[in-house]
């Protein structure tokens, strides 16, 4: 049996062999591509049986692996992307937050020409449109956010009617919707840790044919 670090970036993973006098810096050149050590020691007779008995030590079999849904406007929309960073999150909060804003102010300068056009069916259903649009972006990126961190889809909906109700029942008390303020925090800075699992064998992106062994 021979000692190894496992290393983890996305769903690709390395075992290095911590005997090997040369083994820290393999590990040191990990770390500079990105890597972050997952495991710092664990008995096996292999490379890749150190990377099974990583997954079988955290209860997750060869058949569950992980599933990186990417970012892209269609799973962003239906809700099931979980690859939105917090920096990405952040990114897009500030440009989305910067339009709406510029939008609202060039709204209200000249909502008095605009006011018959507003009462008209056509432009209230327009306004209506509008505002489905950002209410359905905002709470497709939060999922996407949520989902990031490591939680489910699930999960979110609890929380967000948790919330919610509790917001609406003691904010009079004072003042302000102090759960909603904490969890727009929590999904702004948590860092990335998005845990789901996929039960289909075959799908994500563990990549045993990447495993390291120093010699």
């Amino acid at each position: 049996m021979k000692e190894y670090i496992v290393l983890k970036r996305g769903g690709v993973k390395f075992a290095i062999e911590i005997s090997n006098g040369d083994s820290h810096k393999e590990v040191d050149k990990l770390r500079l591509d990105g890597f972050t050590i997952c495991c710092e020691s664990i008995n096996a007779k292999s490379g890749r049986d150190a990377i099974n008995a990583y997954h079988s030590k955290f209860d997750i079999s060869s058949f569950e692996v992980k599933e990186n849904v990417p970012l892209t406007t269609y799973n962003l929309l239906f809700l099931r992307a979980n690859s939105l960073s917090r920096r990405v999150y952040l990114g897009l909060c500030f440009i989305f937050g910067t339009l709406i804003g510029l939008s609202f102010m060039g709204f209200v300068s000249s909502i008095s020409d605009l006011s018959e056009k507003i009462q008209s069916p056509l432009g209230l259903s327009l306004i209506s449109l509008i505002l489905f649009s950002i209410f359905w972006l905002s709470l497709a990126m939060s999922v996407a956010r949520w989902k990031n961190i490591g939680h489910s889809g699930i999960e979110y909906l609890f929380t967000i009617v948790f919330v919610i109700v509790m917001d609406l029942l003691y904010s009079s008390d004072i003042g302000i919707g102090i759960l909603s303020i904490i969890f727009t925090l929590y999904v702004m800075l948590m860092p990335t840790d998005f845990v789901k699992l996929s039960r289909k064998p075959g799908k994500g992106y563990y990549e045993y044919n990447h495993i390291k062994q120093m010699e």
